[in-house]
């Protein structure tokens, strides 16, 4: 695989970057992968930035995927559609002594074709392709460091994920 960024700072405040990736999966190519991000730093005090961007996403069928045993599929497609995402994240404190840390993250991905590991009625499980998923929800992570001693530093970090996903396609077999 290879990847290509280039981000461009058009204001102190202002940040706008794209990425290019491509990858190779045996002698196939993927498209070109491409993905656009801005931040904007709201606020100096307590560092409180927005930040969105916009992705495609595509993802060859992994070999568990293809020829686990008992299970795999051989007949997978590639997964592919775009994920948008926005959100804010802030960093404060006072030098040497702690720094407080957080981020909330909505996102948004329409997957075609997603591989999703599905149960059998024979006891095992196989994955499937599954059209027109939407998956969405919110990230949140927080997070405290502390300095302890002019060597010793004490973190403590939390994190938290809502993340359904909706199958707008052909509904799938949960068994076969």
């Amino acid at each position: 695989s290879g990847y290509v960024s280039i981000r461009y700072r058009p204001t102190e405040r202002l940040g706008l970057s794209i990425g290019l990736r491509e990858e190779m999966f045996g002698s196939e190519w993927t498209p070109i992968i491409p993905a656009f991000f801005t931040d904007y730093l709201i606020s100096k005090r307590g560092n409180l930035v927005a930040k969105a961007s916009i992705s495609r996403n595509y993802r060859f069928p992994s070999l568990n995927d293809l020829y686990f045993l008992p299970g795999g599929n051989p007949d997978l497609k590639k997964e592919h559609g775009f994920t948008y995402d926005a959100g804010l994240s802030f960093a404060t404190g006072r030098d040497g002594v702690y720094t407080l840390r957080g981020e909330a993250t909505w996102f948004d991905s329409y997957i075609d074709n997603w591989i999703v590991w599905l149960p059998t009625a024979k006891g095992f499980w196989t994955p499937k392709n599954v059209k027109e998923v939407h998956a969405y929800g919110v990230e949140v992570k927080a997070g405290l460091d502390v300095q302890l001693a002019k060597d010793w530093q004490l973190s403590a970090d939390g994190n938290f994920s809502w993340t359904p996903s909706i199958n707008h396609g052909d509904p799938v077999d949960w068994y076969d």
